[in-house]
């Protein structure tokens, strides 16, 4: 059993942990995306907000190791 705990506290360290560089730019591009959303609810209504913002953000460009 001790296998499957430990595995249990890989997961959690992952959902848990920091974010990596490259995640974080990514994190904070979504998040600035959801903002607009919310704004456009707001102001336009939700059809309009559904319409604009469904759809993924795309990840920021992957940097080639130097």
């Amino acid at each position: 059993m001790g296998g499957a705990r430990e595995a249990g506290r890989e997961i959690i360290g992952h959902v848990l942990g920091a974010f990596e560089a490259a995640e974080s730019e990514w994190f904070a591009r979504v998040l600035d995306r959801a903002v607009e959303a919310v704004e456009c609810w707001l102001e336009a209504g939700l059809g309009q907000a559904m319409n604009r913002f469904n759809g993924a953000v795309a990840p920021p460009e992957q940097r080639q190791a130097e």
